[in-house]
C-alpha cells in the first residue's frame, strides 16, 4: 500500500461502492496496485451557489395560525435526523428553514456559524442568550438537540423521564439510534 495524489475528481473502485468522489486533486488516497482506475465519466464537483443566503424561515402547518413569535429556529432537511427533531418540536412554538443539499446550504458561512460541522439539523434557541456572541444558543446534532429540548422545555416529563434508571435506558436507545442505526441507514441510502 502507498499514498499517491489523485489526479481525477472521481475514481472507480473495485468494490460494491462503485464510485468514490474526491473533492480536490490535493487529497491523498490509500491505494494498492490495481485498486483504483481513473474514472471514464467523472462527476463534476458540486460548487456552492453564489447566493449565500439561507432559505427563509416558515412555520409548520400545525403552528401556521399561532400568534406566538417563534424562539426556536430549526435548520433542517427532510432526512431521518431532521425529522426526529421536528417531531419533538411540534409540541413547542418553532419555525424552520428548509435547507437544500443541492444548493449546499449546510456549507454556507451563515450555517457554519451555527454548526461548524456543516451538517443538519441545527437549532438556535433565542430563549437563551450565548454570552460569547450575544445571540441565541446554538445546538447541533440530532441527539444533542433532543436532549436540549427535553431538559429545558419538557417540565412535565411528557417526553422524558424523571426516574434516573428510565432516563439512562432512553439515553442508551437515543445514542444507539444516533451512532449506529442512523449512520448505517445513511450509508445504505447513499451507496446502495
Amino acid at each position: 500500500m502507498s499514498l499517491r495524489p489523485i489526479r481525477s475528481l472521481t475514481v472507480h473502485c473495485r468494490s460494491p461502492l462503485a464510485r468514490i468522489a474526491v473533492p480536490t486533486v490535493s487529497h491523498l488516497c490509500l491505494t494498492s496496485p490495481n485498486a483504483y482506475t481513473p474514472a471514464s465519466n467523472p462527476v463534476p464537483r458540486r460548487t456552492m451557489s453564489s447566493q449565500s443566503e439561507l432559505p427563509p424561515f416558515q412555520r409548520p402547518e400545525s403552528l401556521a395560525n399561532s400568534s406566538d413569535p417563534a424562539k426556536l429556529h430549526l435548520y433542517t432537511v427532510g432526512t431521518p435526523n431532521g425529522v426526529k427533531v421536528s417531531i419533538l418540536l411540534e409540541e413547542l412554538s418553532y419555525d424552520f428553514s428548509a435547507l437544500s443539499f443541492a444548493n449546499t446550504d449546510q456549507k454556507k458561512p451563515e450555517f457554519l456559524k451555527i454548526n461548524p460541522n456543516g451538517r443538519i439539523p441545527a437549532l438556535v434557541d433565542d430563549n437563551v442568550t450565548d454570552p460569547a456572541t450575544g445571540a441565541g444558543h446554538n445546538v447541533f446534532e440530532s441527539a444533542s438537540i433532543l436532549l436540549w429540548l427535553v431538559e429545558n422545555y419538557d417540565t412535565e416529563n411528557k417526553f422524558w423521564f424523571e426516574d434516573k434508571l428510565l432516563r439512562s435506558k432512553a439515553l442508551s436507545w437515543i445514542f444507539f439510534a444516533h451512532g449506529g442505526v442512523g449512520p448505517m441507514q445513511g450509508q445504505a441510502n447513499h451507496f446502495l
